[in-house]
């Protein structure tokens, strides 16, 4: 009665390089993120992850993985897998703000290794200088890094290291990914919404929906006026609907999925 719920199911292979995914279920810091994020996307273990994806295109034709880390070793000084990817852990991606004035975005990985993340950092900075633009240094609670404010960006972009990685659009959404003791995962609509999908499921994506139409509307006003064809043809079919959340969990051989759609 209130909500539209859509399962699947599929095997995985016992061997191979996608025997390897039915690992990467999870919730990555997805419940960890700012409280106030309209979308919130989780990954699980991303370093790992990446490789995965690197080792399974191996067996694509014309795929040259040797050729693409040479090239990423070239243009920024770093290893691929040894530099970057090995400390990678569970990261989150959010957004939060419903205008364009209050808009912030982030993503968080979290690290292993954070003299790894800081070197990784330094070697970003340092590309970003020899390009024209001119990075300002930051500490925030505990992580050190670099700010980026191109000409014309309303908020900068803050790069910041240690034992995770943060890189945030607009000071409400920097504060929010480091400092904010309240998190998503206790946030009511959220809350409501892992209810329904289940405590077996490790939710890793979730948008509330009211907060979203709002955020899109405000871009629409702010061109001049919000599209007729909008307000007929879409606005309709979204306003009855309060979020999306979906997740998955690994039972078995068996990978099953969960999406959930919430009606108020």
């Amino acid at each position: 009665s209130d909500s539209i719920g859509f399962e699947s199911s599929g095997g995985l292979p016992k061997e191979g390089p996608l025997a390897r995914f039915g690992s990467f279920v999870g919730a990555g810091l997805l419940q960890e993120l700012p409280e106030r994020s309209w979308a919130a996307f989780g990954i699980p273990d991303v370093g790992a992850l990446a490789t995965g994806y690197l080792d399974l295109f191996e067996s694509i034709p014309g795929f040259d993985r040797d050729q693409i880390e040479a090239q990423f070793t070239d243009e920024t000084g770093l290893d691929l897998d040894e530099d970057v990817l090995s400390w990678m852990g569970d990261a989150g991606l959010f957004v939060q703000g419903t205008n364009l004035q209050e808009v912030g975005a982030g993503l968080v990985v979290g690290s292993n290794d954070p003299a790894k993340t800081q070197a990784t950092l330094s070697s970003i900075e340092e590309l970003v200088s020899e390009q024209g633009l001119h990075p300002r240094p930051v500490s925030r609670d505990g992580l050190e890094g670099f700010s980026l404010q191109a000409p014309g960006m309303p908020a900068p972009v803050y790069f910041l290291g240690g034992e995770r990685l943060v890189i945030t659009y607009g000071e409400t959404a920097t504060d929010a990914a480091i400092a904010s003791e309240v998190k998503l995962a206790d946030a009511e609509m959220f809350g409501a919404a892992q209810d329904v999908l289940g405590d077996d499921v490790d939710a890793s994506f979730f948008v509330d929906v009211d907060a979203a139409q709002s955020f899109a509307e405000s871009i629409m006003s702010f061109s001049g006026a919000v599209d007729p064809s909008y307000e007929e043809d879409v606005k309709p079919y979204i306003e009855p609907f309060a979020y999306v959340i979906a997740g998955a969990r690994q039972e078995g051989d068996r990978f099953l999925q969960k999406l959930v759609i919430g009606v108020p």
